[in-house]
């Protein structure tokens, strides 16, 4: 038998961990929450979720405010609301002590929106301050690419 040289392999390693007291899942707020009445009434909400918030205590360091859309297909209309969402979520994030302070985020971490979705198409390939990745490119590595770009 003939010996095959074994590839390297690179590993690519995410190390997020929700908040304290959070799953980093279904994060849930309406406006009994003081820190979030503000946002949700310029936003015209009763009440809103978010799919992922993690915090990233590695290099780079960052709060991760994600929304998750697998779909059967492509839907475009979706996955732009999905991201016009998380972005003005994220600015409020980024903007408010008190909401980072209710989180128990870090005061100090730069706020990233991301949107997860199972199919790639214009809606992603547009540029916006969220970065924008389906399963393949996560796994693959890109997804830390864009991360450490967006917050060069």
């Amino acid at each position: 038998m003939r010996e095959r040289p074994i590839p390297e392999r690179n590993i690519i390693l995410y190390t997020y961990r929700p908040p304290k007291r959070f799953l980093g899942m279904r994060l849930k707020r309406d406006r009994s929450s003081v820190a979030f009445r503000p946002f949700l009434e310029a936003e015209s909400l009763q009440e809103f979720d978010i799919d992922l918030l993690l915090i990233h205590n590695d290099y780079p360091e960052h709060i991760l405010v994600g929304e998750c859309k697998f779909t059967k297909r492509y839907n475009d209309e979706l996955y732009r609301e999905c991201e016009s969402k998380v972005v003005k979520l994220a600015k409020f994030v980024e903007n408010s002590q008190d909401a980072r302070s209710e989180l128990g985020l870090p005061l100090d971490f730069k706020v990233l929106p991301a949107l997860f979705t199972s199919y790639s198409g214009p809606a992603l390939a547009q540029s916006s301050p969220a970065i924008k990745s389906t399963l393949h490119t996560t796994t693959s590595g890109l997804f830390k690419f864009w991360v450490t770009q967006a917050l060069s």
